[in-house]
């Protein structure tokens, strides 16, 4: 009987550092997902200010026209 205690032992040790890399492997999963969005946000930005800068100059360049004078 002590044998086969030592192996359930073993095997609940085995199952928990299982369960711990399984939630080690879904958290770094879910940062990287998160920095992926993170990114991807700042892209965003990027070219949306660029798109205003663009709407900007347009604004500027395009004539008066003659019945605001």
């Amino acid at each position: 009987m002590h044998q086969k205690q030592e192996i359930m032992l073993k095997l609940a040790e085995i199952e928990e550092s299982l369960n711990q890399l399984e939630q080690n492997l879904y958290d770094r999963i879910r940062i990287e997902k998160q920095d992926r969005v993170d990114s991807f946000h700042i892209e965003v930005q990027k070219v949306e200010n660029q798109l205003d800068r663009c709407e900007e100059i347009r604004d500027i360049r395009r004539p008066t026209p003659s019945f605001a004078v």
